[in-house]
């Protein structure tokens, strides 16, 4: 089974990420428009991408998806239902 994956929205410092993570979950991308609290997430998730502004998510997402159907199109084996963009176009819409 595979480990179900969470997109932070107004992240804060992470509390409810670090719950998630302890509960199983693996945090695939954090939004978060303070700079302080940018600092702190980026120290205890550095590996994690980041959005400064929640608006911001959306786009991404939708050019993550397309990559991702793209990527399903070529010969690794991708399919386009697998990648972060499709979950995280589950979570918006």
């Amino acid at each position: 089974m595979s480990q179900p994956t969470v997109l932070s929205l107004f992240s804060g410092i992470g509390g409810f990420d670090l719950g998630l993570e302890r509960a199983g979950f693996k945090v695939i991308a954090q939004a978060e428009k303070d700079p302080f609290c940018n600092k702190v997430l980026a120290a205890h998730w550095p590996e994690v991408m980041r959005y400064g502004d929640v608006r911001d998510v959306g786009l991404s997402a939708e050019h993550a998806r397309r990559s991702a159907v793209h990527a399903g199109d070529g010969a690794g084996g991708g399919s386009s239902s697998s990648g972060a963009g499709d979950e995280v176009m589950d979570v918006l819409t």
